[in-house]
């Protein structure tokens, strides 16, 4: 039987999980395109003055690093597309 903790623990492993793996795809991209990392490097201290690190309502500001983030998902995507058969097929519980 699954309980409320066992979820509350497959739910935040299945999200700091794909939240690394997207940091990790986006740190990938800048280190392969060190041009697209200068790009972003330039448009991060535009936006804040170099004195402070970005927040998350400076996204607006920065059209070309939310690209670049966005890409960098589409370049290496972290789902599992046949994951949901073969969780139905092994009739194994989701954690």
């Amino acid at each position: 039987m699954i309980t409320r903790t066992d979820l509350f623990v497959c739910d935040h492993t299945a999200g700091s999980e794909a939240t690394s793996t997207a940091a990790i795809s986006f740190c990938h991209a800048l280190f392969l395109f060190p041009e697209v990392a200068q790009k972003v490097y330039e448009e991060i201290e535009a936006v804040t003055e170099g004195t402070r690190l970005p927040k998350v309502k400076d996204r607006g500001k920065m059209p070309y690093t939310e690209a670049v983030w966005k890409e960098s998902f589409r370049w290496h995507p972290f789902l599992v597309f046949g994951a949901y058969v073969v969780l139905v097929l092994s009739n194994l519980p989701l954690c």
